[in-house]
């Protein structure tokens, strides 16, 4: 019997300040994009930054809107007016998040609710580590999305952690 081994998936480091408990890391893979990123906050801060709308208009966009409940509406507008809209599936408070995703307009062949995004939490010591998996991605657009949640969870990093 043939085996094949599969080459690891390059991982960046992208971001690292010194002093402060924040890390980028990046992973890309065909149809998923993942990333992790720990922030120096407490994990029910985080949590609230990420299911209302009033902490995802902090590192999102100027608008958005959130019912944080299984079936529940999720849309963020970014600042060039581009809209994603998606639907909430899976609600573990302050430990896990999974929504549907896409663009209203469906630019980069992502119509709305068409993909899934998972966000794990975790906590130590004060610092949250959030891990993010964007499934079923059409592969010519991982790497634009990839680049997007780096900068936005960039982003998210820079509004909760202290200066």
């Amino acid at each position: 019997m043939d085996s094949v081994t599969r080459p690891s998936d390059p991982a960046i480091d992208a971001i690292s300040h010194p002093g402060r408990r924040a890390m980028l890391r990046l992973v890309l893979d065909r149809e998923l994009a993942s990333y992790e990123v720990t922030i120096a906050a407490p994990i029910q801060v985080v949590w609230e930054h990420l299911t209302t709308a009033e902490g995802l208009v902090r590192w999102v966009g100027p608008e958005a809107s959130a019912d944080p409940a299984p079936g529940g509406i999720l849309r963020w507008t970014h600042q060039n007016g581009a809209s994603v809209v998606g639907r909430f599936v899976e609600l573990v408070p302050y430990r896990r998040l999974v929504f549907t995703y896409g663009w209203e307009d469906g630019r980069m062949g992502v119509p709305p609710e068409s993909t899934t995004v998972e966000v794990d939490l975790v906590e130590e010591d004060g610092a949250t580590t959030l891990r993010l998996v964007h499934h079923g991605l059409p592969p010519g657009t991982v790497q634009d999305h990839q680049q997007g949640w780096a900068h936005f969870l960039g982003a998210l990093r820079a509004a909760l952690s202290p200066e």
